[in-house]
């Protein structure tokens, strides 16, 4: 089956309206429209985002029982490895969670799989590696969430 990409419709008057009202650039006020984001308080809210306008992170599954762990591992001072996609989320988020670690004195290191060699997500040859430098956590940033049998042979190695 071949792709078939079709463009979003153009806003003109939303996109006008943005940039009247907020003072943005065209290019911008274009991007929000394509993204629904229509009405100028809405566009404010978007574009000066604050940590009160996140979602609660504990909604997610299991999140206590993985912040005990990190809590776990750092004051235990273990070596962690924050695994991440090699694509643009999966190395900003790898990025912001070892400047995190650091901050709160954690022992983190961060690996990117080979693309060419070791492919998408946490694989045997990282869990090796991880298991050879005396890694005790691992950390997923961007995959990881269909890495049953990967998971499953890092917790034989411990």
């Amino acid at each position: 089956m071949e792709n078939i990409w079709k463009p979003r419709p153009f806003k003109e008057k939303e996109t006008q309206n943005l940039v009247r009202k907020l003072g943005i650039s065209p290019l911008i006020s274009t991007l929000l429209t394509n993204r629904g984001i229509t009405e100028s308080e809405e566009a404010k809210r978007f574009l000066n985002c604050n940590l009160n306008d996140l979602h609660d992170p504990y909604l997610l599954k299991d999140m206590t029982k993985a912040v005990t762990r990190i809590k776990k591992a750092i004051t235990n001072k273990e070596k962690l490895m924050i695994f991440g996609d090699f694509d643009a989320d999966g190395t900003t988020g790898t990025t912001i969670l070892i400047k995190t670690m650091e901050l709160i004195e954690g022992k983190a290191e961060h690996y990117f799989p080979s693309r060419l060699t070791e492919g998408y997500g946490l694989n045997k040859k990282a869990i090796d590696n991880a298991v050879n430098n005396n890694i005790k956590l691992i950390i997923t940033v961007d995959c990881g969430i269909n890495a049953n049998k990967e998971v499953s042979y890092a917790k034989k190695k411990g």
